[in-house]
């Protein structure tokens, strides 16, 4: 869930961008949609942390590891990251919002 939360509006971005020129105004929608589910399952995942009061760690990749150094690219997940996790794709929900219905309206009449 922590991954899907961090790859859908990069998702969202590569298909609006590459599909863009295909789809139209269908882009903003698809985009918007991913935004959106991404904000859900933060939400989710707020509610989790709080519940719970535990701490996620996602394992991304090993970096380096040279005898007893190991340093590894990974996501720390709290209640403190859960809410900004919230509050920044609730945020980008409403700009992409706002931003497809303006562009809208200047497709519609253009």
């Amino acid at each position: 869930m922590l991954f899907l939360i961090i790859i859908l509006p990069l998702l969202g971005f590569f298909s609006g961008s590459l599909l863009g020129r295909f789809i139209g105004v269908g882009a903003s929608i698809i985009t918007t949609l991913f935004i959106i589910f991404s904000c859900t399952l933060s939400l989710f995942l707020l509610y989790n942390l709080t519940q719970t009061s535990s701490i996620f760690f996602f394992l991304i990749a090993k970096w380096i590891v040279v005898d007893s150094l190991d340093v590894c690219w990974a996501v720390h997940c709290d209640s403190l990251t859960g809410i900004m996790l919230v509050i920044v794709t609730f945020i980008f929900y409403l700009v992409n919002l706002f931003l497809s219905i303006v562009f809208f309206y200047i497709f519609e009449f253009k």
